[in-house]
């Protein structure tokens, strides 16, 4: 395999070995590609949702799903959107990870069940899908003191990325942005969720508790608010953090 390929994060694994050769193997399909051949493999490992031209139309727009009770519809559209996104974990080597697109500017796509972001080519990689159901947390956030550029904040069930923060290139579209996560989020309610009345029933609910209070600290410290907003808060900006999806 050539030795200048390169390991963008979430993108590919080298250490697979197929019949003594190693193989490229794309973590988004089930091909294995080296330098100089092409074959199958069942082996596929998914640690980001990657999108490729694969998961393209014609038209560059994202391929929605058809399949008969999981059709699938686009709600917004947002261009201009920059993606930041911090990892979850460090490299084996102990350095900090860093994704292919990471501070780029692009389209943001907010479907009946997915929450889509396109960029530019970085080699097959051209961009990221999540299931609305794994965005945990999406929350309003202004405060420089939190992150230099007003933007929406996402808490992702990923174990490779933790959160990712969309900043539209006009900040007067974040709301739009904000109500198409809600209304996405609401046609995809959480089937296990139970309404217990706040009450904590059992030593592993307490557990949930205390780490709902360490979440809640780090929110504080990520969502700062500034003085001038404290009294006027946006409407339903922070309809979705209630405390079952915050544990």
């Amino acid at each position: 395999m050539d030795a200048e390929l390169e390991k963008p994060f979430g993108i590919y694994t080298y250490d697979r070995e197929v019949k003594s050769e190693y193989y490229l193997v794309c973590m988004t399909g089930a091909t294995a590609v080296t330098s100089s051949t092409a074959i199958t493999t069942n082996y596929v490992e998914i640690r980001m949702n990657i999108l490729t031209s694969a998961d393209l139309t014609a038209e560059g727009m994202p391929l929605l799903r058809t399949g008969q009770g999981d059709e699938e519809f686009l709600l917004a559209s947002f261009s201009g959107v920059e993606i930041h996104a911090t990892p979850s974990n460090e490299s084996d080597n102990g350095e900090a990870q860093t994704l292919a697109h990471n501070n780029s500017a692009g389209a943001l796509f907010v479907t009946t069940s997915r929450v889509l972001w396109l960029g530019s080519p970085v080699g097959p990689h051209i961009g990221y899908g999540w299931e609305i159901s794994a965005v945990t947390l999406h929350a309003i956030s202004r405060d420089p003191a939190a992150f230099p550029k007003p933007c929406l904040y996402c808490q992702i069930s990923n174990e490779d990325v933790s959160e990712v923060r969309f900043v539209p290139a006009d900040d007067k579209t974040l709301q739009e942005v904000f109500d198409a996560f809600c209304k996405s989020a609401e046609m995809n309610p959480d089937d296990d969720e139970e309404d217990d009345d706040g009450w904590i029933c059992d030593e592993d609910e307490v557990a949930d508790g205390a780490r709902a209070a360490q979440l809640a600290a780090h929110l504080d410290s990520v969502l700062h608010v500034s003085p001038e907003f404290e009294n006027a808060p946006e409407s339903g900006q922070f309809d979705d953090a209630d405390e079952d999806e915050l544990l």
